[in-house]
C-alpha cells in the first residue's frame, strides 16, 4: 500500500507530464517532435487536430497495411507508421448523440470478446462539440505492442467510429494528445 507522501509525487508528476502535453504547442515524444493542426474532413462532415507530421495513407501502402476492402474512409499515418488515425463515417448506421455511449460500450465488449488478452479501460466521455464516448486499449500483435484509444460520434445522424494508435510505450503522452485532439471534433456546416 503506497504511503500519502508516494501518491502525492505520483499525482504531481502525472499532472507535469499533462502540462508539458499541449496540442497548442510542439510536443516531443521519443525522437519525435510533433505539432498539431485542424484538419478538415468534408466527406466525413468534421474538423479535428491531428499531427501535422500525418499524412492519408493511400496506394499499394493502405493496401499493405489493410488488406481487407473493409479498411476506414480515411486513414492517416506518420512516415514511420508508427501513429495511425483511423476514421470511419457511416451513414447506414443511424445514431443520435444519447445512443453513442451504448453503442461504444457494445463495441468494446465485442473487442474483449475477440481479443480477451488485451488490457481495455472502461468507456468514458470526452468534451467535444458533440459528445464522444472512448475507450482505450493495450494489445499484443505479431510485431509489437500498441496502445489504441477507439473513440464514437454522431454526425448528424451518423455514426462516427474513430482510432487512435501508438507504440505501447508512448501510450501516456499519446493518451493525453489523442484526447485533445478528439476535444477539437466540430460538426462541418452542411454546404449550400
Amino acid at each position: 500500500m503506497p504511503y500519502g507522501d508516494e501518491e502525492n509525487i505520483t499525482a504531481r508528476r502525472a499532472a507535469q507530464l499533462r502540462s508539458k502535453l499541449d496540442i497548442s504547442k510542439e510536443v516531443e515524444i521519443g525522437e519525435h517532435i510533433y505539432s498539431f493542426k485542424t484538419r478538415l474532413f468534408p466527406d466525413l462532415k468534421f474538423s479535428m487536430a491531428a499531427p501535422e507530421q500525418m499524412e492519408e495513407l493511400t496506394g499499394d501502402a493502405l493496401i499493405l497495411k489493410y488488406p481487407s476492402q473493409f479498411r476506414p474512409q480515411m486513414i492517416l499515418t506518420t512516415l514511420d507508421g508508427a501513429l495511425n488515425l483511423t476514421l470511419e463515417r457511416l451513414e447506414s448506421e443511424r445514431i443520435e448523440s444519447e445512443g453513442i455511449l451504448e453503442m461504444v460500450q457494445n463495441l468494446r465488449m465485442a473487442a474483449k470478446r475477440m481479443n480477451p488478452s488485451a488490457v481495455y479501460t472502461p468507456v468514458d466521455w470526452i468534451d467535444a462539440d458533440i459528445p464522444v464516448a472512448c475507450f482505450e486499449s493495450w494489445v499484443d500483435l505479431f510485431d509489437g505492442e500498441i496502445w489504441q484509444i477507439t473513440f464514437g460520434a454522431s454526425i448528424k445522424g451518423g455514426l462516427l467510429m474513430g482510432g487512435f494508435c501508438a507504440p505501447k510505450e508512448q501510450s501516456q503522452p499519446w493518451s493525453v494528445l489523442a484526447r485533445q485532439m478528439i476535444e477539437t471534433l466540430h460538426i462541418l456546416p452542411d454546404e449550400g
